[in-house]
């Protein structure tokens, strides 16, 4: 992985807090496979120790849940850890969303195997990418 992005997504890290398990429950969530590793400690990373624990944690995953903190993603560039980023929270939304009106349904252990790929590649990444950039660019956030 040439690229890691640590965020401090609100709906990702609520399954942690109530000790639930965040699970994959759209198609654009097939990447992280069928759940997402959770580092116990919220506390920020600061030692060599901690940082191989959460690697440890993370294994051959995308992401990792900083319980109660934030997310950290892994991949191989800017662009794909950003898109990940944005799948991991909107999947994390509809979980959270789909909570109140009972108990959500992963998607099947087998859809997640067939469709990950396919789900993330090359042109999904890059069109993620330049929707946020014109939507940046049209906010202003930018400078130039």
């Amino acid at each position: 992985m040439n690229s890691v992005i640590h965020t401090h997504s609100q709906y990702a890290i609520l399954p942690s807090i109530a000790g639930k398990d965040l699970i994959p429950v759209c198609h654009h969530a097939m990447i992280f496979g069928s759940v997402i590793p959770v580092y116990p400690d919220s506390e920020k990373i600061t030692t060599f120790e901690q940082a191989r624990r959460m690697v440890q944690i993370l294994g051959g995953s995308r992401a990792v849940i900083m319980k109660g903190h934030g997310t950290v993603l892994a991949e191989s560039s800017i662009e794909a850890a950003f898109g990940a980023s944005e799948r991991l929270e909107q999947n994390a939304r509809l979980l959270v969303d789909a909570s109140i009106l009972g108990k959500p349904i992963p998607l099947p252990e087998e859809k997640i195997r067939r469709g990950a790929s396919k789900t993330f590649s090359p042109s999904a990444v890059q069109k993620t990418w330049s929707y946020y950039l014109e939507k940046g660019r049209k906010a202003g956030i930018f400078w130039d």
